[in-house]
């Protein structure tokens, strides 16, 4: 029996998570999915390839099908992340630190093209709201973003950015990514994917082979990652595009394996765990999973927030220092 999905009109990363959650549920056999933008096509069919899956693609006055076909035996998923992975850099701006703009485009220019001669160089560059310019026609650091991606780190630009700042047609440098992709820390190689375009729509035919090993998502005491949150926004640029980056990111959190330790929300991060926030269900689920939620005393105490914070404890910078010292990974947003 196919299975169908219909994921037209839903925002990133929705397609992408709706497809893994109904592989999942999936031991063998066809799936079917129908998205209606190039940029939703290329995530899905990035996402089965990249685990393991081949899809084909037909594209239909301007909305994509695309068959994805799962069957055989899969490879043993290992959860353990090596330290060689590599580090991946993020990059949710066009220029480097608040002050004088042409100061920070100074700056970041010297930061990009000094990785360059940086070793090792790093695996990935995510580069997201206003941080998609740097990859696209004009950027000064378009030389030496393609001599990293000619040595084979991965340029990965935001495609819902890339969109509210109508760039599409700008692009020089790399691939378009997504939430779920920028919140995942390894891909599970268990499906492959055919593609078969056909007048502007993309089938994607997902084959998914066999049984997928159960994850431990058990994280241990003292060790995992530490999300250390600054802002109500992701990125510099446009606050409302901000808004939905941190959105998509968060509820993002919620489908990722393994979660992570514990969330600290600093300086205008704690409203993200107050009343009113868009993300408090998302912060909850996670919560309910053990996942701790740490706010700055101190910041909610400025922002007068002391009867308006519905998830988590309040943490001091002992208890931050001492659980970034002790942390296997930190990302700071």
């Amino acid at each position: 029996m196919i299975k169908e999905l219909d994921a037209r009109g839903l925002s990133c990363p929705q397609p992408v998570l709706q497809t893994k959650n109904m592989l999942e549920e999936m031991t063998e056999g066809m799936l079917m999915v129908v998205v209606d933008n190039t940029i939703a096509c290329e995530n899905v069919k990035r996402f089965v390839e990249s685990s393991g899956c081949s899809v084909m693609v037909e594209e239909k006055t301007g909305e994509y099908q695309l068959t994805i076909i799962k069957k055989g035996e899969v490879p043993e998923v290992n959860n353990n992340i090596k330290a060689d992975m590599g580090q991946i850099i993020l990059i949710s701006t066009d220029v480097l630190g608040k002050g004088d703009r042409k100061l920070g485009e100074t700056l970041m220019e010297a930061f990009i093209y000094t990785l360059v001669d940086a070793k090792p160089s790093p695996q990935k560059i995510i580069l997201l709201n206003e941080g998609v310019k740097l990859a696209t026609f004009g950027s000064p650091v378009l030389e030496a973003l393609e001599v990293l991606h000619n040595r084979g780190v991965e340029i990965s630009s935001c495609g819902t950015c890339i969109n509210f700042y109508q760039l599409q047609d700008k692009l020089k440098i790399g691939t378009i990514t997504n939430m779920v992709e920028v919140v995942a820390v390894r891909r599970i190689k268990w499906v492959s994917v055919m593609v078969e375009e056909k007048t502007g729509e993309y089938q994607l035919t997902i084959i998914k082979k066999g049984e997928v090993p159960e994850v431990n998502n058990n994280i241990k005491a003292g060790v995992g990652q530490i999300i250390l949150i600054s802002t109500d926004v992701l990125g510099k640029g446009d606050r409302k595009l901000g808004e939905t980056l941190m959105e998509a990111f968060i509820y993002t959190l919620v489908d990722a394996k393994p979660s992570p330790r514990k969330i600290i929300l600093l300086n205008e991060g704690v409203k993200l765990a107050t009343s009113g926030s868009t993300v408090l269900e998302a912060l909850e689920i996670l919560h309910n999973r053990g996942v701790e939620i740490s706010s700055c005393g101190t910041c909610i105490n400025f922002y007068q927030l002391q009867d308006k914070l519905k998830i988590g404890t309040i943490t001091n910078m002992v208890e931050v220092v001492e659980s970034l010292s002790n942390a296997d990974k930190v990302i700071c947003l």
